[in-house]
């Protein structure tokens, strides 16, 4: 399946290609075009399909759905109200995921998977989850 506007586009699958680059001054992506939740972005040869991408100074998170040679299509997960062209993007390097663990269970979460536990009648925009360091003991009670 291919997003609108991406005939003759070489997909690439998620994780692979080269490495992506560590994140600095040196790397950047920039918005070339805003329609709606659609963001067109330069797009570096590591993008791959299904990538995270955090969009402009508030870090509107999106997610890579079509490539076509140098642009990448994003698809917005927030409002874009006040994005524009030349405002940086910031490919993550990885798809969108989430950590399996138990304090997920009972949780109510949006699309993005932030707790949705105390945030109100209104969830502010570009509002990214800290990432969480903590671990927990699993020992397995099956063979495989």
């Amino acid at each position: 399946m291919t997003a609108p506007g991406s005939q003759g586009a070489e997909p690439r699958a998620p994780g692979t290609g080269p490495a992506h680059p560590a994140r600095d001054d040196t790397f950047s992506s920039r918005i070339l075009r805003v329609a709606g939740p659609l963001v067109e972005i330069t797009c570096p040869a590591t993008v791959a399909m299904h990538d995270t991408v955090v969009l402009g100074a508030d870090r509107v998170p999106g997610e890579v759905v079509a490539i076509r040679g140098d642009t990448a299509t994003v698809q917005a997960y927030e409002y874009t109200g006040g994005l524009a062209p030349g405002h940086p993007a910031e490919p993550e390097g990885r798809p969108l995921s989430v950590r399996m663990a138990p304090d997920l269970l009972g949780g109510v979460f949006d699309g993005l998977l932030r707790p949705l536990a105390g945030a109100g009648d209104f969830l502010t925009s570009g509002s990214g989850g800290v990432p969480d360091r903590r671990s927990w003991q699993f020992t397995p009670r099956v063979r495989a």
